[in-house]
């Protein structure tokens, strides 16, 4: 079979971009990882409004400042409620969230969010 010119370019231009959209989207991954470690907020949530444009990601009210929690924090959207305290340290890649439980004592889950994989 014979390939012409502008088939092997074809070839080349599409093992190219495949190449870039892979890079560009680790990228992407790290970049989020970082914007999250440098991530602070403590306190107690006030509210929590889901919004479109968010593609539904939660903002949560923490002394009447609206944090929004990114797909990197996406292990706490079905755990958290109102009245949970929070705290994530900057530089950290802990999420403590204290809940009380249908006794009143204070129940403590820690969750660590780890850098993905390449």
């Amino acid at each position: 079979m014979v390939l012409t010119k502008w088939k092997i370019g074809f070839f080349l231009v599409l093992v190219g971009s495949l190449v870039w959209l892979t890079n560009f989207l680790n990228g992407a991954s790290d970049r989020m990882y970082d914007d999250f470690l440098g991530k602070e907020y403590n306190g107690v949530i006030q509210e929590i409004r889901y919004i479109q444009s968010h593609r539904g990601f939660p903002d949560i009210l923490i002394d009447g400042k609206w944090i929004f929690l990114s797909s990197t924090e996406q292990i706490l959207f079905d755990e958290i409620k109102i009245g949970d305290s929070i705290v994530k340290n900057s530089g950290s890649n802990k999420i403590r969230l204290y809940t009380l439980d249908s006794t009143l004592n204070t129940k403590l889950t820690e969750f660590t969010v780890e850098k993905a994989k390449d």
